[in-house]
């Protein structure tokens, strides 16, 4: 009896593991292929949990992240998209109606289909650190999420 409840205990022990949150890194700025956002949603869309997505992307300065002409995949598990993990990004620490964030990942969506969304939600998302940029008209841009230090230029 003894070896079937460690047996059962291992059993549970394991599915928790693997259904544990899982981060996943951008370390490309085009619009698809490994290393991509796009890649990233879909690989933390495959995963259980709540996931994060950070950002390593060499070099220094702004990142412009092509997105895909139809918008990034649709985000079907909660998920954490933290800009702020970019080198040289900052959160903002200012006081309420200022900011003095620093940004350095840039969505630019110019060159995406009239009538789509950057990013499409049937799950919790949050959404840290990011720029907008270039929304063509009859785009959205993103809805129903957390937004912090989100900026939107056209």
């Amino acid at each position: 009896m003894m070896h079937r409840h460690a047996l059962v205990w291992s059993l549970l022990s394991l599915a928790a593991l693997s259904a544990q949150a899982a981060t996943f890194t951008v370390t490309s700025t085009a619009a698809s292929g490994a290393g991509s956002l796009a890649d990233a949603i879909t690989q933390a869309n495959n995963a259980a949990g709540a996931d994060t997505i950070q950002f390593g992307i060499a070099g220094t300065g702004v990142k412009i992240l092509s997105v895909p002409s139809s918008g990034y995949p649709t985000v079907t598990e909660a998920l954490t998209i933290n800009g702020y993990t970019q080198t040289g990004a900052v959160q903002n620490s200012a006081a309420s109606g200022s900011t003095n964030a620093v940004l350095r990942i840039e969505l630019n969506s110019s060159a995406m289909n009239a009538n789509d969304s950057v990013l499409r939600l049937s799950a919790p998302t949050a959404v840290r650190g990011l720029a907008i940029n270039n929304l063509p008209t009859g785009v959205t841009g993103i809805r129903g999420l957390k937004l912090e230090a989100l900026t939107h230029e056209s």
